[in-house]
C-alpha cells in the first residue's frame, strides 16, 4: 500500500500537467500493477491457503492508489506553480 499511493498521486499530478503523460503514465503503472498484484498475493496465498484472503489482501493493497489521488485532488489545486507540480511529480 506504501508504494502504491504515490504511484496514485503521480498519475493525478501527470494528468494535471498534460493529457498526454497522464494518459502514459496511467497505462505504465497498470501494466505494472499486474506482476505487483500477483507478488502480493501468492506469498498470502501459499502462507494461508485462503484465495479469498490473497485476493482480499492484494486488492487492499491496489484501492491505496486512488487514495493517493484522492489525497492529492483536494490538497493540492489543478492550477499548480509547474515549479512545484513538477517537484511533486519527482517526489512520487
Amino acid at each position: 500500500s506504501l508504494h502504491n499511493f504515490p504511484e496514485g498521486m503521480a498519475v493525478f499530478l501527470g494528468s494535471v500537467k498534460g493529457l498526454r503523460v497522464g494518459v502514459n503514465l496511467a497505462f505504465a503503472i497498470a501494466l505494472h500493477n499486474i506482476p505487483e498484484g500477483v507478488a502480493v498475493a501468492l506469498p498470502l496465498y501459499f502462507a494461508t491457503k485462503s484465495k479469498w484472503q490473497a485476493f482480499k489482501y492484494a486488492t487492499l493493497s491496489g484501492l491505496a492508489e486512488p487514495l493517493g489521488v484522492f489525497f492529492v485532488a483536494v490538497l493540492f489545486p489543478s492550477n499548480l506553480n509547474p515549479e512545484i507540480l513538477e517537484g511533486l511529480l519527482a517526489s512520487g
